[in-house]
């Protein structure tokens, strides 16, 4: 069976951090790759609500963003979920490498009514 980095990295995360997770809760991981470098976004939650973490460094470092989202996860739960991390993306140094970071509580329920209203105004 071939596993994607993320699907791999995704079950290793649920399993860690399975007691903190209420029961429909999960740990999503996906990657890309754009012009502005390589991205890492984490949804730890529901299928309609979720903290949505983003990361992004400027070479595929796979390994630097994984251990990276496993220190920020385990200080977010350690902190009862607080937000670790700014809202806009901001600039990080981590084992000497650039990384940008930035957190979000989305509500996708909320989002997608809110578009279709926007549609019909």
């Amino acid at each position: 069976m071939n596993f994607f980095p993320e699907q791999a990295a995704s079950d290793l995360l649920q399993k860690k951090y399975q007691t903190n997770l209420a029961p429909l809760e999960k740990i999503t991981l996906s990657f890309y790759k754009d012009k502005e470098g390589f991205w890492l976004k984490t949804l730890v939650g529901t299928e309609n609500n979720a903290h949505e973490f983003m990361f992004v460094t400027e070479d595929e470092d796979f390994d630097l963003l994984i251990d990276y989202l496993d220190g920020i996860l385990e200080e977010f739960f350690e902190s009862d979920r607080e937000a670790v991390l700014p809202l806009d993306l901001s600039k990080r140094i981590f084992d000497g490498k650039n990384l940008w970071v930035k957190h979000e509580l989305r509500n996708f329920e909320a989002e997608k009514l809110a578009k279709i209203w926007l549609e019909l105004s």
